[in-house]
């Protein structure tokens, strides 16, 4: 909607050029079959430090937009 038509037809193709979810996994583990635990340790600090940032924008009254 708020993209013309060689916006999203250069979306759609640069979206080609990304690896399934397998292929990628295994190359930001370096090849290593054992990934998904760092994964899961990474993803549980990335949700404590949104969980940090969403009390901080809720106590500036920033939660609710500009």
């Amino acid at each position: 909607q708020f993209h013309n038509f060689i916006v999203k037809k250069m979306f759609s193709v640069a979206m080609l050029a990304c690896p399934d979810r397998k292929t990628f996994y295994l190359k930001i583990s370096g090849g290593k079959e054992d990934s998904s635990l760092h994964l899961l340790e990474w993803v549980n600090a990335l949700q404590d430090l949104l969980n940090q940032l969403n009390v901080f924008y809720a106590q500036g009254s920033y939660d609710k937009g500009l």
